[in-house]
């Protein structure tokens, strides 16, 4: 698993940091989307509010894309993009109970 951490101070930076994200995701083409996932990703925002009081307000925001689980006889997938798809389904499978 590839984790980044990156701390960023203005909605600019989030930008940026999506598109670092965006540039390293594992996309293939198949029958059903010419950009499929191969890779998940998880993007979180962590907001900290710090008040003059010295009190603070935080929250949470998960941005999460699962790669995907395309039927494999409509996708037309062969080769690395076929074992890709299955690796993804078993991955899905196995970790279903911690997105429900």
């Amino acid at each position: 698993m590839n984790a980044t951490n990156i701390e960023v101070r203005c909605p600019e930076d989030i930008f940026k940091a999506l598109m670092i994200g965006q540039r390293t995701r594992a996309v293939a083409s198949t029958n059903q989307n010419d950009r499929s996932s191969r890779s998940h990703t998880i993007f979180v925002i962590d907001l900290v509010q710090k008040n003059t009081d010295g009190s603070q307000l935080a929250g949470r925001l998960n941005l999460v894309d699962l790669a995907g689980s395309e039927r494999i006889n409509k996708t037309g997938a062969t080769g690395k993009v076929l074992e890709e798809a299955k690796v993804i389904t078993i991955i899905l499978f196995c970790n279903l109970p911690l997105f429900l």
